[in-house]
């Protein structure tokens, strides 16, 4: 970690001497007590400044800080920053998220970004006071937020008509396709639920991660495991049973879910969707015992 100590120090003395950059200070891992950073974190930067667009064009300034590596330009996750994206040797990684001063208080006070700081914030320098925001925020991370039946419903609805489609693209040969689909869009519906699962079962003192950080810890242990088979390999066989299981895990963890907030499962949507991939599946091999 001395090597980020370096580069933090580094990054302190090219902020005071730079007038546009008007506050730097530090989220993510290396500012938080809980799930503090370890051998593998890097450091996630925000950069007040009131000429963005002068750091973004060009990359020489991070030459300041070390002898980069790898350097390149990504939206981040949170609040739709641009960010440089930075691994000096030793594989140092540093995120610098620039934020522009004339929306940094607007911006520092969203539920969203608040989320974050939350969790955790070093700041390491103010001209502005631009800060003091954080002395006083009052946010709680949420963990017991639910849906709406109407939410509900629609996911639901949606995981069982996107689980045909996967089973159409199957049958027309489009395994790229259904693969995609199969492994992102579905799993994506899969552990949101997963999520609000976890949530639901934990007491408010759990906090909620970003995507599927830390999923391992805080999922349900059986839902781990389960996930082990609902991947498939490129191989046509290999979707069809990851979407058999991912549609298995997805239907448990959604009565489970429906069960506890006292809502309808969209019985007839699973139903339709179930009939339908295993009469496409079992096409697939009559056609295949007719063909030989």
């Amino acid at each position: 970690m001395s090597d980020y100590k370096e580069i933090m120090n580094k990054v302190i003395l090219w902020g005071e001497s730079e007038d546009d950059i008007r506050a730097i200070f530090v989220v993510g891992s290396m500012a938080r007590s809980d799930k503090p950073a370890d051998e593998w974190s890097d450091m996630d930067l925000v950069i007040v400044s009131s000429d963005v667009e002068k750091w973004l064009r060009d990359e020489e300034w991070i030459c300041n800080f070390g002898n980069p590596q790898i350097s390149f330009l990504e939206g981040t996750p949170v609040g739709n920053l641009i960010e440089r994206r930075v691994m000096f040797d030793g594989a140092s990684s540093v995120d610098f998220n620039f934020l522009k001063l004339e929306v940094a208080k607007t911006f520092l006070n969203s539920e969203e970004v608040q989320s974050v700081i939350a969790r955790g914030v070093k700041v390491l320098l103010d001209k502005d006071s631009i800060t003091e925001i954080f002395h006083n925020t009052s946010y709680v991370i949420k963990n017991k937020e639910v849906p709406k039946f109407s939410e509900f419903k629609n996911d639901v609805n949606d995981f069982w008509f996107h689980a045909v489609y996967v089973a159409k693209k199957l049958r027309r040969g489009e395994l790229l396709v259904a693969k995609s689909n199969c492994d992102e869009y579905l799993k994506r519906l899969l552990i949101k639920f997963v999520k609000l699962q976890s949530k639901m079962k934990n007491s408010t003192n759990q906090q909620s991660w970003h995507d599927v950080r830390f999923f391992e810890e805080w999922a349900d242990k059986k839902v781990v495991q389960e996930f082990k088979g609902i991947y498939g390999k490129y191989n046509e066989e290999s979707v069809w049973e990851a979407l058999f299981h991912t549609m298995d895990l997805y239907r448990k963890v959604a009565q489970q879910i429906a069960v506890e907030l006292d809502y309808e499962y969209p019985i007839i949507a699973d139903q339709s969707a179930a009939k339908l991939v295993t009469t496409y599946y079992n096409g697939r091999n009559e056609l295949m015992t007719e063909e030989n």
